[in-house]
């Protein structure tokens, strides 16, 4: 109730206070019009030869066929006006498509306006950028003369319309101070989940020596994450850059940056789809790590994601050593040893994707929670927390609930048939199965499918089943008898767990892991299942929970008394092979990272020079794939945009003062924030070989010889009284105990 009570006043006190704000600026920035009911774009041209105009605007999902609209262009010989009707949504980027196939085309004036005719954005012809198929363009007299060929003609208006549309719309802006009381109430939720999610995998399986037993799966837990955090620091410190790469351009300076710094950021920007994912937490990363810092680093979502990477994993691998045993203790050291390594170098060295370590730890936090063992009212809170946050990580973000809801309700039936079964617990089972429901629900309902991707969804059983079989398999080569070695461990779990009449908590968590990594392995095969073996490494960190759940399935079976001998090392060797596999895929993805620090540096050898003297020609004839853009002219007006010159890195900043007529002064320093993350790259191998250190240590001082002693007599004294000697049948809780030690002997 306490709990209750203060998340409600924190979430009245955070809305007044996001009102207040907003209303603020609302008032020292009014709008320039009333709202408009849509806009209009005018465009002069002639096309000889007759045609279609393509326009495609683009509201913050990049260009996609939802979001266009069809002129047709008959065949004239002097400039036409033809007008674009589009809705009433902030216009980001508009693209024009001015014919069907090869043609010559001629482009005059372009003007945006209101649907009640008033003018808010004009572009000339100089400002068109040929995106895709135009041979050739030329600017003569005010008029633009398009060769196209017939592989699909883009063409770019390079001109800003994101502010004017947004002040024509009259949308309510968001400010530094509504960003950092959103995030500040993330941080709380996030909070919560965490120390749920750490409380349920560090309850100890044994009843004896309880405070000692989870002191040890704490240490577990900090020497896990010292370890991975300090080895991915490591690998940034070696390979991170602090120019921005590809898509970090238009997700961070374009959609959020440039707004944010003039005064037009909306809400939509913060919850809009980017493909099929709403990322609201790596939105909030970039936003409010640059407010701190004073500049816009990647490096600061790169050390975000390290800390979200080391989190998860610990999470997990204190359940793989939470049985006690040596069996569990060894694979708690190969589960830690791996995920070391660089195996994901996409996601490890890109600031952006966040979002991909941001949904696995919180699904890792709502399937521990929904493994809990006594769970309390807390939890339920806990439980919704996790699952809120979870669903604005992306896309896949309503899976983990799904799954959670699944297990308590297995849980609850499980739990009527024991004599044991108190009642409360049982409630609080299916409060918390509610609220898993809920959020799955409402992830489900939000879900929309990428509007530019939905045409290479997989449409037919045979490709899908083509694109799953590829990916359960991973990271071996797609056959099935090698998917069945990746996932023989979780199977069996799961064979055992149903047949169990109650199953070790650690059980339950090894059951939803798999579960979850599967439906998200099927996600990726309808979404993308014309992706291919060797996959992007970006889905890797997905992907390589199947290995985390099949070792801590294996984990699992070493506490069974009854266990057949041979599939505990069919088990093991299933484990061992994945993961050799896994560390063949690190020592790859060492020289990819290698061979991104070399791209990157090289990406600075043509944009500083440009930021010095200024001149555009080279960096506009630079091919694409020798460019951190997809368009060198496009990249050149970013650079100089005055809203985000002051916000770019030190390295930047410092090459752009050296420019003739720059305000800016000599010897930029990187933001504190900055300083921070690098000062952590440098401790990296330390924290590393600190927590190796403490993980060795708690899993050596978990396999006590005295403590295992203790907990043998324990079991043998009761398991040689009979309910006779004391004349009445055992006490419930007394049966649980004793299933617990009798397993904990069988170990």
């Amino acid at each position: 109730v306490l709990a209750c009570l203060t998340l409600g006043l924190k979430g009245l006190f955070l809305v007044v206070c996001a009102t207040a704000v907003e209303a603020a600026g609302a008032a020292g920035n009014p709008p320039t019009s009333a709202p408009a009911s849509g806009f209009v774009l005018e465009v002069e041209a002639a096309n000889p030869e007759g045609g279609t105009g393509h326009l495609f605007y683009d509201v913050g999902q990049w260009y996609n066929g939802r979001h266009s609209v069809r002129v047709e262009m008959p065949p004239a010989t002097t400039l036409q006006t033809y007008r674009f009707a589009i809705p009433p949504r902030p216009i980001k980027h508009l693209r024009f498509d001015p014919a069907d196939g090869a043609a010559i085309v001629f482009i005059g004036q372009m003007r945006l306006l209101t649907a009640e005719g008033r003018l808010i954005a004009t572009a000339g012809p100089e400002r068109l950028i040929g995106m895709n198929a135009i041979e050739r363009l030329s600017v003569e007299h005010g008029v633009a003369r398009v060769e196209t060929s017939s592989n699909d003609p883009m063409l770019l208006i390079a001109a800003p319309m994101h502010e004017q549309t947004v002040r024509a719309l009259g949308r309510s802006t968001v400010g530094p101070g509504t960003l950092f009381l959103l995030a500040g109430l993330v941080a709380a939720l996030a909070a919560v989940s965490f120390f749920a999610a750490l409380r349920s995998v560090t309850t100890p399986v044994a009843a004896g020596m309880f405070l000692r037993r989870r002191v040890h799966l704490l240490t577990v837990f900090t020497g896990t994450f010292l370890l991975v955090l300090g080895a991915r620091l490591s690998w940034l410190k070696h390979y991170s850059r602090p120019m921005p790469f590809w898509d970090e351009w238009k997700a961070g300076a374009i959609d959020l940056i440039i707004p944010l710094r003039g005064g037009f950021l909306d809400w939509e920007a913060l919850f809009i789809p980017q493909s099929e994912h709403r990322i609201l937490i790596t939105r909030l990363v970039t936003l409010v790590g640059s407010l701190c810092n004073g500049e816009w680093d990647p490096r600061v979502g790169m050390t975000v994601s390290a800390f979200l990477f080391a989190g998860a994993l610990a999470l997990v691998c204190t359940g793989v050593a939470r049985p006690g045993t040596r069996v569990a203790c060894f694979l708690a050291v190969v589960l830690a040893g791996w995920n070391c390594l660089p195996f994901d170098p996409n996601n490890l060295l890109w600031g952006d994707q966040s979002q991909m370590y941001a949904l696995n730890f919180f699904a890792v936090c709502v399937l521990c929670i929904a493994s809990t063992e006594h769970p309390r009212t807390a939890t339920v809170l806990a439980a919704g927390a996790a699952s809120a946050l979870s669903l604005v990580t992306m896309g896949a973000g309503f899976v983990a609930p799904g799954v959670g809801a699944l297990l308590c309700l297995w849980r609850y039936a499980k739990g009527r048939r024991l004599p044991d079964q108190a009642w409360s617990e049982s409630r609080r089972l299916v409060v918390m199965g509610m609220v898993f429901a809920l959020a799955a629900g409402a992830g489900l309902f939000l879900y929309r499918q990428a509007p530019f991707q939905s045409d290479t969804y997989a449409k037919t059983a045979t490709a899908f089943l083509h694109a799953l079989n590829g990916r359960a398999a991973w990271p071996f080569p797609p056959q099935a008898w090698l998917a069945l070695v990746v996932w023989t461990p979780w199977i069996a779990g799961c064979v055992i767990a149903l047949r169990d009449r109650q199953p070790a908590p650690h059980t339950f968590l090894a059951l939803a892991l798999g579960a979850w990594t599967l439906v998200g392995i099927a996600g990726l095969a309808h979404g993308r299942p014309t992706d291919l073996p060797p996959f992007d490494s970006k889905y890797y960190t997905l992907m390589s929970f199947a290995v985390v759940a099949s070792t801590l399935s294996a984990a699992t079976l070493s506490l069974r008394r009854s266990r057949p001998w041979v599939l505990t090392s069919v088990c093991l060797a299933s484990v061992l092979a994945t993961t050799a596999a896994m560390v063949s895929l690190g020592r790859r993805g060492i020289h990819e990272s290698y061979g991104q620090f070399l791209s990157r540096s090289a990406h600075d050898n043509v944009v500083r020079p440009f930021l010095a003297s200024g001149d555009p020609t080279t960096l506009r004839a630079t091919p694409f794939y020798q460019l951190p853009y997809w368009n060198g002219t496009e990249l050149a007006d970013l650079l100089d945009a005055p809203l985000l010159q002051p916000w770019l890195p030190a390295v930047l900043r410092n090459a752009l003062a050296q420019r003739p007529g720059s305000t800016l002064p000599a010897g930029q320093t990187p933001g504190p924030v900055t300083m921070a993350a690098r000062t952590l790259m440098k401790c990296g191998l330390e924290l590393a070989v600190a927590g190796a250190g403490a993980l060795l240590w708690g899993l050596r001082s978990g396999l006590d010889p005295l403590g295992v002693r203790k907990d043998r007599e324990s079991s043998s004294s009761a398991s040689d009284r009979s309910p006779a000697d004391h004349g009445s049948a055992p006490q419930p809780s007394v049966q649980r105990s004793r299933r617990r030690e009798s397993d904990l002997e069988g170990a």
